[in-house]
């Protein structure tokens, strides 16, 4: 193999790394960027739920069988409906 292929070759090589491992971090960079768009207006909803008080809206963003502590001092709350009669009644 003459000097002048091995050049074309490494070439070849650097250009396609560059290009494969720009397309990777262009594709998690907009990954990451949606995601977190995602998780503040998901946290912003609970933020508005919370501070309005509104149970069905906090309970929402909990599942059927959720555990919620901090109501209310040594209270425990188990279940979607029983948040929103806890938070409710607060």
């Amino acid at each position: 193999m003459n000097a002048r292929w091995k050049r074309y070759l490494c070439k070849s090589l650097l250009v396609t790394f560059t290009i494969v491992v720009g397309a990777i971090w262009v594709q998690a960079r907009t990954s990451s960027v949606a995601d977190e768009a995602a998780i503040r207006k998901h946290l912003s909803g609970y933020a508005d739920a919370r501070r309005t008080g509104d149970g069905h809206a906090q309970s929402l963003f909990f599942t059927d069988d959720a555990d919620e502590w901090g109501l209310s001092p040594r209270m425990r709350v188990s279940f979607r409906q029983a948040c929103v009669t806890a938070v409710e009644r607060a």
